[in-house]
């Protein structure tokens, strides 16, 4: 798979890189675990991915996917699940579920595998992470 080339996000005037520093210190620790996890706003664009997360997706693990569709990462057969499921997550914080979403990967990996996709709330943000068994992680 080809490496898609984003903008250097420094680039600007500094506005995504100023958003990232923004983000609460329950959310930069979520992103720091070292698995693949990350962090969508209310409107459902990525805010930040881990670097774990983006190798694991097939993208280099300086890529900034921020501002993204997150729903746009899977098969077009899974988007209106995945609005779903991001549309009832309840208001304020909510603990990890013990399960979650069942996703194919393959539409960005080329490589068949079921993913678990788990989804809760941390203040105004969405924070989740990626179980992919048999997926070649960082």
């Amino acid at each position: 798979m080809s490496k898609t080339t984003f903008p250097d996000p420094d680039a600007d005037a500094g506005t995504d890189q100023e958003d990232r520093q923004a983000l609460p210190p329950q959310v930069r620790d979520h992103l720091k675990t070292g698995d693949p996890t990350g962090a969508i706003d209310t409107d459902g664009r990525i805010a930040q991915m881990s670097p774990e997360l983006l190798e694991c997706l097939g993208f280099a693990p300086g890529d900034d996917l921020s501002g993204l569709d997150f729903s746009s990462l899977w098969a077009h057969s899974d988007r209106p699940r995945l609005r779903a499921a991001l549309a009832l997550l309840p208001r304020g914080d909510t603990p990890p579920p013990p399960g979650g979403l069942h996703l194919d990967l393959s539409y960005l990996t080329r490589e068949e595998h079921e993913c678990e996709l788990r989804l809760w709330r941390a203040g105004v943000h969405i924070l989740f992470d990626l179980r992919c068994p048999g997926a070649a992680a960082g």
